[in-house]
Formats: structure tokens, C-alpha cells, sequence
């Protein structure tokens, strides 16, 4: 009744998106073409402004194909802005981002109930310029499992010299071991010393369900820092450096860095650098970093004692005239499980009817050939990568990209190819050929296609078709 009033008083605008997905795979069993039963997506979008100051926002989507048909709520919020903040009720919204400029603590896929299906739903509150002093508060609640989310972070800006802000988090799972959630305090602190010198930290302490009992952990242990310096300009040099230090059982579920699920970078200790080099007068930078760190994880081992991993990467990137451009960058990692070498190379040019990359990379030189085995790695390979653009008219594009591997007797490929048709108003159609996840994190550099062996060119065909109103 009340969402029925607010459509009649208050200004209010439609807008949607509908996608048919008409395919033929050659792997299925048995092979069809579903011309007669497509897959089908629409999306349907409320928006009211009962204010200068307000909105109300509301999507529905309904899903269907040959197995059945679904219709669900999609995403919503109420929002009111004011010139210095913002406070929304949302539900099913990625609206989880929060600041974490050193250590990296918040990652919104980790804060809503999951990567892909229902999401939380809460109350965040944003605040800036108000007496110096900015924050953000957020309660999440979720809604595929018992548990719920809260952030807190309050700063202060003390000109342009000094800023200063603290975090609270906790991720409440309401149930299991005790305690029942994670809980990370931290404190961030940035210090302008002279022109583009800036002295950075942030520390971190965390209570986790995992961390062992009693007297036998150390508070360090449980505990994160970073500091860093950034940038040191001298005559077309640009210096940064950071030291890092991240106890044995700091553990952060909110993060993908600190959690043991994905890069569960814990246990480490540690010295970053970088310095970037512009040639003076030509459109070259040349660019080195480098990591170099002990760990005390050879995960999931807590070992006894830690091993070092040293990191080296230096690029030259360089544009050229009529559009081209070239980057060559060589790679090293040194552990205990091997030496890691890999070089690369790219060229890509452009211009208004058309784009060109071209990618060669050979990854692990050396490994598995002339007696030095490695069973961590599947040998020495070379990958190489194109990608297109073309502007045949200014309503027909083509685009493709593919990959070959070869390395150790074993060669390997991924193709994906596409005709795009924007003829006509507010719609979309594409022809497709293949499959685009092998290639799609930057061609060669996509593990998909350097690190299978066994990829092959999916025989896809796929006609999409979208339409806005």
C-alpha cells in the first residue's frame, strides 16, 4: 500500500533491461539449439525522488529457460543525501567498499553473504568535510545464513599535513567455536613531509575463532603493519618503499589478503620497493619492483621455522608516435619450491577504426628441461596472444581474442570471437564464437590459458540480443 502511494505522489521513473541468449554447444550431450526455448533475463528498474534530496530505488528480475522460470527482487535502497552525507538502506547492494589504503582490509565479496547469489542487506551512513572530520558506519545483515557485518571508521583531516582514522570491524557468525566472529581494530596515519613525500602506516590487530588458545600466542602475532613512504622524486625518479609486517595468526575474513581461504598472506614479514624512472623528454618509463619477505606458511603448513621469498620485476613501457605503443617487463621469484623466471612482451597500436594487441610471454624459463624437474610446475612454456578491435561502420564492431601454449610436448589454444550490431536504438546484438574466460585477465597473463595445458577452444555458438527501455 505504501510502495502504491509513493508511485502517485512522488516523481518516478521506469527503466529496465531484457537479454535473450539464443546457443549451441558442441560439448553438450545431446547437441540442440535452443531457438525455441532461449534463456531469458529482464530487468526492471523504479526510481522515485520524493525529495531534491532523496531517492528510492528498486529493481526487479525475472529469469527463464528451459529448465523454468523465476521471478525474485533484486536490489533496492533509500537513500538521502545531504551536502556533507549520506545515509541508505539498502538491500542486496554492493555497497561494502571501505578504505583500507595500506593493508587492504575490507573486500566487498567477503562482506555480502557470497560471491554470486543473495547478498546482505543494512544501514551505511557516510560523512565528509563535517568539522574536519570524516567516517563511515555500516550494519549488514545476512540473509542465506545466520550472521551479521559492522564496520565503523572515523578519521580526521588536520589540513593538508596530517590525517588520522580508525576502524572497527566484525564479522558475527552467531554459532561454532567460540568466539563466533572476527573482530579487526586498526588505525591509519598519513603524514605529508614535503611536496609528493608522504609518510604512510597502518596497524591492525584481530580476534579470530582459529588463533590458538592461551598464554602460547604472542599479541604481535595477532597483529599487521605497514609503513610506507611514498614517493621520493629526484631528477625523474619516483621512489616508494614500504616495511610490513604480518603476525603468524592475523586473520581477516573480510579481506581477501588475510584470508585463509584465498591469499592468506599472514605470516610474513617483509620490504617492498619500486622506482619509477621517467626519461626525461621521450614517452619512456622504466619501471623496477621488488618483494622480498620471510614466511612462516608453506600454506596451510605452519612451519617451524620461516623461508624467504624474494620477488624482482622491471618493465620498460614506451609510446610511439601514430598510436603504438610497446612494454617489456622480466620477472623473477626465488622460493623454496623453485626459481620462477618469465619474460613478456606487447605491442598494441590504434587508431580510430581499429585496435591491435599482440602478447608473447614464455613463463618458467627452464624448468623441466636439460634435467632440472620441478613438480610444481608444468615446464617452460611460451604463450602466445592477440586481441582486436575493428570498427567496420559506426554501428558494426568486430572483436576477437585468442592464445597459444606450447611447452613440454603439449600444446594448447583458446579462441573467442565476436560481431557486435548497434544499429538500432537502445539495443544490442551479438554474434559469438567461443569461450571468453580463458583469456579475459589480460590474454597471456590470464592463469586460464598459461597454467592449463589442457584448454581448448570451447565450439560455442551464441547469439545475445539486449534491449534498454
Amino acid at each position: 500500500m505504501l510502495f502504491a502511494m509513493l508511485l502517485f505522489l512522488f516523481p518516478v521513473s521506469f527503466n529496465g533491461y531484457l537479454e535473450s541468449e539464443f546457443y549451441t554447444e558442441k560439448e553438450q550431450n545431446p547437441v540442440y539449439w535452443n531457438l525455441y526455448n532461449p534463456k531469458n533475463y529482464i530487468e526492471f528498474k523504479i526510481t522515485l525522488h520524493p525529495t531534491n534530496y532523496g531517492q528510492v530505488f528498486f529493481s526487479f528480475n525475472a529469469l527463464s529457460n528451459s529448465n523454468n522460470s523465476q521471478f525474485f527482487f533484486n536490489q533496492g535502497h533509500i537513500q538521502v543525501n545531504g551536502a556533507h552525507h549520506s545515509l541508505a538502506l539498502f538491500a542486496r547492494e554492493d555497497r561494502y567498499w571501505v578504505q583500507s589504503p595500506l593493508l587492504y582490509l575490507v573486500n566487498q565479496d567477503r562482506l555480502k553473504d557470497d560471491n554470486f547469489g543473495p547478498k546482505g542487506e543494512g544501514i551505511r551512513w557516510d560523512f565528509w568535510d563535517t568539522y574536519g572530520f570524516f567516517g563511515t558506519m555500516l550494519s549488514s545483515k545476512y540473509k542465506s545464513w545466520n550472521g551479521e557485518a559492522y564496520i565503523g571508521r572515523l578519521g580526521r583531516n588536520f589540513g593538508k599535513t596530517l590525517t588520522l582514522s580508525y576502524m572497527y570491524m566484525k564479522k558475527d557468525w552467531r554459532g561454532g567455536k567460540e568466539p563466533s566472529y572476527n573482530k579487526i581494530n586498526s588505525l591509519y596515519l598519513r603524514l605529508h613531509i614535503f611536496r609528493t613525500l608522504y609518510l604512510s602506516s597502518e596497524m591492525a590487530t584481530s580476534i579470530h575463532p582459529n588463533q590458538p588458545a592461551g598464554d602460547t600466542v604472542k599479541q604481535h602475532e595477532k597483529d599487521a603493519l605497514t609503513i610506507e613512504l611514498r614517493r621520493i622524486y629526484f631528477k625523474g625518479f619516483n621512489i616508494s618503499g614500504s616495511y610490513y609486517n604480518y603476525g603468524k595468526y592475523f586473520i581477516d575474513e573480510m579481506s581477501n589478503k588475510f584470508n585463509p581461504g584465498f591469499d592468506h598472506e599472514f605470516g610474513r614479514e617483509g620490504f617492498y620497493g619500486e622506482i619509477l624512472y621517467l626519461v626525461p623528454y621521450k614517452a619512456i618509463n622504466i619501471l623496477y619492483k621488488t618483494n622480498r619477505y620471510k614466511t612462516w606458511y608453506d600454506y596451510p603448513v605452519l612451519l617451524a621455522k620461516p623461508f624467504t621469498v624474494s620477488w624482482n620485476y622491471a618493465e620498460i613501457y614506451t609510446e610511439f608516435r601514430k598510436g603504438v605503443s610497446a612494454k617489456i617487463f622480466a620477472e623473477r621469484t626465488v622460493d623454496k619450491k623453485g626459481d620462477w623466471r618469465h619474460v613478456f612482451f606487447q605491442i598494441q597500436g590504434e587508431n580510430p577504426r581499429m585496435k591491435v594487441k599482440l602478447q608473447y610471454k614464455i613463463k618458467d624459463i627452464g624448468i623441466n628441461v636439460h634435467g632440472k624437474d620441478n613438480d610444481f610446475s608444468i615446464g617452460q612454456r611460451s604463450i602466445l596472444g592477440t586481441e582486436m578491435w575493428i570498427n567496420l561502420t559506426n554501428w558494426l564492431q568486430f572483436y576477437m581474442r585468442g592464445a597459444l601454449g606450447n611447452g613440454q610436448g603439449l600444446n594448447w589454444n583458446s579462441f573467442f570471437a565476436q560481431l557486435a550490431i548497434r544499429k538500432f536504438t537502445n539495443s544490442e546484438l551479438f554474434i559469438e564464437y567461443g569461450d571468453p574466460s580463458a583469456t579475459d585477465a589480460d590474454l597471456v597473463n590470464d592463469p586460464d590459458v598459461s597454467d592449463f595445458p589442457y584448454q581448448r577452444i570451447r565450439d560455442r555458438f551464441k547469439i545475445l540480443l539486449k534491449y534498454w527501455f
